[in-house]
């Protein structure tokens, strides 16, 4: 049971934190491009992260290759539903999220915590990027 948790725990963990970094950066995407009196709350940019990143991760785990591509339409058709916008838009904010999400996983390695922004490797960039 001890090793089951020492190897759930802190992937756990790192999944939570990476979760928290992608929201920020999407929800400060959202702000920058989405209208005033469309909703674009953080707890929207958190179900659209993770949505997101369940959508991406469940289509790349079963259909690779072809699966990431399938993974990032329909996470982008995700947060075109969430946020209520256009396809093209979508796909703006989240290339602008990716781009956001890169800074902050850059100040973060510069004050040290890089292990905050990077944990989980592959899940985080994935989800960003839809």
């Amino acid at each position: 049971m001890s090793s089951v948790l020492n190897g759930i725990l802190p992937l756990f963990i790192s999944f939570f934190i990476s979760w928290i970094i992608i929201s920020v950066a999407l929800y400060m995407a959202a702000e920058v491009l989405i209208e005033k009196k469309k909703k674009k709350t953080f707890s929207n940019a958190m179900a659209g992260s993770f949505l997101s990143l369940l959508v991406l991760f469940l289509f790349s785990l079963f259909l690779f290759p072809i699966g990431i591509i399938v993974g990032i339409i329909l996470a982008i058709l995700v947060l075109k539903y969430i946020y209520d916008v256009g396809f093209i838009h979508a796909f703006v904010l989240a290339i602008i999220a990716l781009i956001i999400w890169m800074v902050l996983a850059f100040i973060l390695a510069i004050v040290g915590l890089s292990f905050l922004a990077l944990s989980g490797s592959y899940l985080p960039l994935m989800g960003i990027l839809t």
